[in-house]
């Protein structure tokens, strides 16, 4: 019987260090796993920041180049404007003619309906 009692032993202890094995290699494959999806984090936060600073110099350098094409075009865009607006001057007159003589015939006639 104390060989069966050893062999049982054994069989135990070969259980227990075969588990503590297998929870040891679990353990460092996690730990790996995690070092690694840091470096990742690390590495795309890293190429994020880069590419949000390229995308801001192009925004900084397509401002510019829009604002000397504006600055260049003013000068030209003034004109137009001042002659457009020579144009429709003459136009809001007539306008603005027309609308009280609209409005007279209805006062008369409300103080006609007055005196009756």
């Amino acid at each position: 019987m104390d060989t069966a009692a050893e062999e049982k032993r054994a069989s135990a202890a070969l259980r227990l260090k075969k588990a503590q094995q297998t929870a040891k290699e679990r353990a460092e494959a996690m730990n790996e796993y995690s070092t690694e999806a840091d470096m990742r984090r690390t590495k795309s936060a890293k190429l994020k920041a880069l590419r949000l600073a390229q995308e801001a110099e192009d925004l900084i350098v397509s401002n510019a180049e829009a604002a000397k094409k504006a600055a260049a075009k003013k000068p030209a865009a003034k004109k137009t404007l001042i002659k457009k607006a020579a144009v429709k001057k003459p136009v809001a007159k007539k306008a603005a003619a027309k609308k009280p003589d609209a409005k007279k015939p209805a006062v008369k006639k409300a103080a006609k309906t007055d005196e009756e």
